[in-house]
């Protein structure tokens, strides 16, 4: 089906390199979240407060972690009434070194808001509880075993290859889960989140059926795109061409030339990549592991039930 094996590959396109340039728009996106979730929701300036400081610190501790282990380019962008997000570039590391960074989100407010709420007991100040049930409020649902928040990512993590039909299942079962806790706490706006991961489930199982169709022809999908060969890169780029008939006017499978739309076609053949990490977590890591994320989960809950 793909028998190249005289065919001159041109060199596969570079990457567009990261600007250099500092992204000091987060702050303005959070004084922004802070000042609609004031006008929408709750006008409260003290919970404002306590739920900026909140996203504030969740962020940084993703964006030192990342930063701590080397990541390049790493950005906090903040999303008016939606939340955050820290991202960054890395070639290779390993699923512990993943772990760590997705723990350093919720695992500094939940130890912030036990130390708080502890503080608070002799005082029974009304701002310290606030601030305290929102570190621990936000922290705790973050750490749900839904995808995408903190906790589903260490359960997919833990448990799931991304070219499995498992993981596929289990982003299924959280869309539906998470547009439940949406409801159940009236929060509509919210809902735009499992309507965009329906659309990426969409996408992600159209991949999971190309990712079948290379396997079964011995064509390599694992490895970072800055990895992969010439020839890889053209004939996955021909892979995703047939399976978007129409998508790419200018291009045409077998055709090895460059086309306007190149910078979308990388981005394709980069979502068909399935990482590999370095190493290997073993099941008794894993135990581990999942039992400190328990913890992490459950603790909090535990101290606020019995304190109540």
């Amino acid at each position: 089906m793909f028998e190249h094996a005289h065919t001159q590959y041109p060199p596969k396109p570079e990457l567009q390199a990261e600007s250099n340039v500092k992204n000091n728009r987060w702050l303005f996106h959070l004084i922004l979240f802070g000042l609609l979730f004031y006008f929408f929701f709750d006008q409260d300036i003290v919970y404002v407060a306590a739920l900026l400081l909140v996203l504030l610190i969740h962020e940084l501790g993703h964006y030192v972690m990342m930063k701590v282990f080397g990541y390049k380019g790493v950005r906090i962008y903040v999303i008016p009434l939606l939340g955050g997000l820290t991202t960054g570039e890395k070639t290779q590391y390993s699923k512990r070194e993943w772990l760590a960074v997705i723990a350093a989100g919720p695992l500094p407010g939940i130890v912030i808001g036990l130390l708080v709420l502890v503080i608070n007991i002799p005082l029974q100040l009304p701002n310290l509880k606030t601030l305290w049930t929102t570190f621990l409020a936000i922290n705790v649902l973050n750490s749900l075993p839904i995808y995408p928040l903190d906790g589903g990512r260490i359960i997919e993590l833990l448990w799931f290859r991304e070219d499995s039909l498992y993981r596929f299942i289990f982003g299924i079962v959280s869309v539906l889960s998470l547009t439940v806790l949406i409801l159940f706490l009236s929060s509509p706006i919210m809902l735009i989140i499992p309507l965009s991961m329906v659309l990426n489930l969409v996408q992600e199982w159209k991949r999971y059926n190309i990712r079948k169709v290379l396997r079964q022809e011995q064509i390599s999908y694992i490895g970072d795109f800055t990895e992969i060969s010439d020839q890889q890169y053209w004939t996955l780029r021909d892979v995703v061409l047939m399976n978007n008939a129409g998508k790419f006017p200018d291009a045409e499978a077998g055709q090895y030339r460059y086309s306007i739309l190149e910078p979308i076609l990388i981005q394709e053949v980069r979502n068909l990549l399935v990482f590999k990490y370095v190493g290997k977590l073993y099941l008794i890591e894993r135990m581990l592991y999942m039992l400190l994320y328990l913890a992490m989960l459950l603790i909090p809950i535990a101290v606020v039930y019995f304190k109540t």
